[in-house]
């Protein structure tokens, strides 16, 4: 059984969370990349697992073994992985906006980035508890996500609201809405800030760099219309895109896939596509604007 589905959350919550993702998949091939540069943290809840199944990332040597009911916090993935994974996995996914994992938490992100947590070395074991009991009390999807709900809207209340002096969110969801190709010069012009205090704000609550979001950001749109037309000319890629040329094409394709554009179309991403074109459909991605 190969199935995605996505619950869309609260209104209350959108600021904060793109929405829930239930993953079932059944393996039957060990070692298959793991990408899927989304430019947002999440929170992963193994249900069902096979004995053994790991991610390795952000290297080979970094492994993080999955375990029914222990939730692993994702912090900013900005690099490929490698999943082993044979039988079942399934898990219920909470998909942060750019700053939903600031708000969370409570404090900076960055040293989060390319981070797999569990909820325990944050100093969050009462919700891991909570989390715990969620979904053991019931088998129904649409249960977790009602719940999940109620106790996020709680646990974002408890936090208050955060006087920021700089809040990005709104330069995130432009950089969305441009797919990428976004100058924060221009953005910035007139403001009684700097870009250097900017960039620092910025990579607190995001957890990386404006200029990594917005290759992260292009770099998606990139694949989606790759996927979304049956034939394509690099070139015109190329010029869409806003990348200078094809090298500078071919340098993002290497640093977020490890492959090249060729190599890529040639790998079966079944898994990461579907994310992508939920996630798309339903207006999750990246947004706080729900």
């Amino acid at each position: 059984m190969n199935d995605l589905s996505f619950f869309p959350v609260l209104p209350a919550l959108r600021p904060f969370v793109s929405g829930y993702m239930l993953f079932q998949y059944d393996y039957m091939a060990p070692d298959r990349p793991f990408f899927s540069p989304k430019g947002t943290a999440a929170l992963t809840i193994p249900i069902e697992v096979s004995k053994g199944n790991y991610l390795a990332y952000p290297t080979p040597l970094d492994r993080h073994y999955f375990e029914a009911g222990v939730p692993l916090l994702f912090g900013q993935m900005s690099r490929v992985g490698y999943a082993y994974s044979v039988g079942r996995f399934c898990s219920f996914i909470i998909v942060f906006t750019p700053t939903g994992l600031f708000h969370f938490l409570g404090e900076p992100t960055d040293k989060l980035t390319d981070n797999i947590v569990d909820l325990e070395q944050l100093g969050l074991h009462g919700l891991k508890e909570q989390l715990g009991i969620l979904f053991t009390s019931t088998q129904c999807p649409n249960d977790w996500a009602k719940r999940l709900d109620t106790l996020l809207l709680d646990w974002f209340a408890q936090g208050g609201q955060r006087n920021l002096s700089v809040d990005v969110s709104s330069v995130c969801d432009e950089i969305v809405r441009n797919k990428g190709q976004f100058a924060l010069d221009n953005m910035l012009c007139g403001a009684r800030i700097s870009k250097r205090t900017f960039q620092i704000h910025f990579k607190q609550q995001v957890g990386i760099s404006p200029k990594l979001f917005c290759r992260i950001v292009r770099f998606n749109a990139l694949i989606n219309a790759m996927h979304a037309a049956q034939k394509f000319d690099l070139l015109e890629l190329v010029v869409d895109h806003g990348y200078t040329d094809g090298s500078h094409l071919h340098k993002d394709f290497k640093d977020f896939s490890g492959l090249t554009p060729r190599q890529y179309l040639k790998t079966h991403f079944e898994v990461n596509l579907r994310v992508e074109r939920v996630l798309l459909k339903n207006h999750g991605r990246f947004s706080s604007e729900g």
